[in-house]
């Protein structure tokens, strides 16, 4: 699977334009090639050997290719005295790609059967400057060894660029520093931009962008604060002090009608999670708490929460409606804004007389569960 679905036929592309690939190269740096020479230049390559040399590089590193000596390098059968040749190490260094390419061999270990076919990562994730790269290279010594790719699922993102589109330097001067960002609007906003962003495309950042992003999450936590107001001061009104409750046969049909927006919202917002588009999650998110609760169902129960009677059947189906909204509008944000998420649960509930209580009761510690309807 790729995400986004054009990444496939630029790796295509990529895979297509290229030619042969000479993993070594004549740096002073790297992962030596483990190979050795005769005196007539042929190469010996022997699982024997190699074996031997992963033996020693677990126990001394890599840097034992440069220090020892090419007899302590060798398995005695292939010592002068022993073989009739002289062998001397080569000098070559393994190309960096080919370095990261074969990462996901040191994880396939941990499978029952490192050379099965079955990937090794559900995700593989990176900006799309690496269909040529990280990508591709993954790929090719995958599909050489295992004859399968070590990926379920390739995402490739695009990179973040000044608000006018150019790219950042030090030279132009426009480089966005997030820390600058985090130390004013906190670092939700900075997650809430780039959730609210088409991380498939190139993006602008700058203060105008930030600061959408910071008014957008700011109507989500007003939203969120007139839900825990209601859900305050009817969170006792049951005998036992528990919060109400109410048959959804008992319910006002508009009532009843926001149980099954709910339940839509929380169905859409899982597919997006489901389908790495968070942009899509974040306007579900932010379309939810803005329009169909603050814009319609707020306005439709005002009277209810305001004036009505607190034992009354519609002042509790109002009350048992907000904690189903708010609490999966918490459990939805949870994966982009946590402490936000955090916040809003940690006062949907009567305060436990345990304090270590309170503080060990946060919203990734719960199921999301969903809504009745």
């Amino acid at each position: 699977k790729f995400v986004p679905a054009s990444a496939e036929a630029r790796l295509r592309a990529t895979l297509g334009a290229r030619t042969d690939w000479c993993i070594s190269r004549q740096r002073a740096w790297g992962v030596p090639i483990p190979v050795f020479y005769d005196e007539d230049g042929n190469a010996l390559l022997s699982d024997r050997v190699i074996d031997h040399v992963k033996d020693i590089v677990g126990k001394f590193g890599s840097d034992c290719w440069w220090t020892m000596e090419d007899t302590e390098l060798l398995p005695e059968e292939f010592h002068p005295a022993a073989c009739g040749k002289v062998y001397r190490r080569g000098m070559d260094t393994l190309d960096v790609w080919f370095d990261s390419g074969s990462s996901w061999a040191a994880f396939a270990s941990e499978v029952d059967d490192p050379l099965s076919a079955a990937p090794v990562a559900d995700v593989y994730l990176e900006g799309s400057d690496q269909h040529r790269g990280w990508f591709q290279s993954s790929l090719l010594t995958s599909v050489a060894t295992r004859g399968e790719a070590p990926f379920r699922t390739l995402i490739t993102h695009g990179f973040v660029l000044d608000e006018r589109g150019r790219k950042m330097s030090k030279s132009l001067g426009n480089v966005v520093n997030p820390d600058q960002i985090v130390s004013r609007l906190g670092a939700e906003v900075l997650r809430w931009w780039c959730a609210s962003s088409d991380y498939t495309e190139d993006v602008g950042i700058g203060d105008a962008t930030v600061q959408r992003a910071a008014d957008s999450l700011r109507k989500i936590r007003n939203t969120a604060r007139f839900a825990l107001g209601c859900l305050g001061t009817d969170a006792g009104s049951s005998s036992d002090g528990a919060p109400p409750t109410v048959s959804i046969g008992e319910m006002p049909l508009t009532d009843r009608y926001m149980l099954h927006t709910i339940a839509t919202f929380v169905s859409d917002v899982r597919a997006a999670y489901d389908a790495h588009a968070f942009l899509r999650a974040a306007q579900t998110i932010s379309r939810f708490a803005s329009v169909e609760l603050s814009s319609f169902y707020y306005d439709a129960i005002k009277d209810r929460v305001y004036a009505g009677d607190p034992a009354s059947v519609a002042r509790r189906s109002a009350t048992v409606v907000l904690r189903h909204a708010v609490e999966q509008l918490v459990f939805a944000m949870a994966p982009i804004l946590p402490h936000t998420a955090q916040d809003i649960f940690s006062h949907m509930t009567t305060e436990p007389s345990d304090e270590e209580e309170r503080v060990n009761d946060v919203v990734f510690h719960h199921e999301w569960t969903l809504p009745p309807g």
